[in-house]
């Protein structure tokens, strides 16, 4: 990675000329990349990393419609590499190129990629979960009307969102229908930690209940294994054992000894 100033400049400005043919404010580029505003402001003013690539660059570079590698292009005295409509967004499978009965105004897979592509970043980032939520419901046993009324909405939001040139418009006031599902979603981990609580609570109660009614008692401090200075391995307790009765022996042979000497 270069630590030229003046390429580093020059980059800042191009990123900033792109974003104004876009039509873009920092903010809406922001909200396109997923990166903060700060990070748009930086990349613009074409200031020097310290030492490696900065991970904001490649999400803005894919948010200024520009090919992967543009930026290290420019800083190397090139130019960028914008996407053409008809680059693909993922590679297509060998499946059907088109299902049955469906149209969506989209002549191919290869249009509906290219329409895709012009979406931000963090809406994509979103959409293969929301493909499979109504096929997930569905075999979960949802009612199938309703599944396909789901997928009939999600395919209006598509069409309406890439029949035209995505702007960001601001932040609604209103959350919509599913706010409150939303936030009951955010509440899910809470809850299950007070759910888990409550269960472990009830086994040790379950527990303390069964060894009371079996009259099963934990042993008091006289049932305990006699220790020697905090040891309780049975081979050292017996050599212990061992060892005072020989101790004892050799004290009462002494003791024999000195009683049969004369006296002075």
């Amino acid at each position: 990675m270069t630590q030229d100033p003046e390429a580093w400049a020059r980059l800042g400005v191009k990123i900033r000329e792109r974003r104004e043919a876009l039509g873009m404010s920092r903010r809406q580029l922001s909200e396109e990349a997923a990166v903060s505003e700060k990070s748009i402001q930086v990349a613009e003013e074409g200031r020097t990393p310290r030492a490696r690539w900065p991970q904001s660059l490649r999400f803005i570079e894919s948010a200024l419609r520009w090919q992967p590698g543009s930026m290290q292009n420019i800083l190397d005295g090139g130019e960028p590499e914008p996407f053409l409509e008809q680059e693909l967004l993922f590679p297509l499978d060998d499946g059907p190129e088109e299902l049955p009965g469906v149209d969506d105004g989209f002549p191919s897979n290869h249009a509906r990629s290219a329409a895709l592509a012009r979406l931000p970043r963090v809406m994509r980032a979103d959409l293969e979960s929301v493909f499979q939520f109504g096929r997930r419901a569905g075999n979960h046993g949802a009612d199938y009307d309703l599944v396909e009324e789901y997928e009939q909405a999600v395919e209006a939001l598509l069409g309406d969102l890439t029949s035209r040139p995505v702007k960001f418009v601001g932040y609604h006031q209103d959350h919509g229908r599913l706010a409150h599902w939303e936030k009951a979603l955010r509440m899910d981990p809470m809850l299950r930690r007070q759910r888990e609580e409550r269960l472990r609570a009830e086994d040790r109660e379950r527990r303390y209940l069964a060894e009371k009614a079996g009259g099963i008692r934990r042993p008091a401090s006289t049932d305990r294994t006699p220790v020697v200075g905090g040891t309780t391995d049975a081979e050292v307790l017996n050599e212990l054992r061992m060892l005072a009765k020989e101790v004892a022996r050799l004290s009462e042979k002494v003791d024999g000894k000195e009683s049969d000497s004369p006296a002075e």
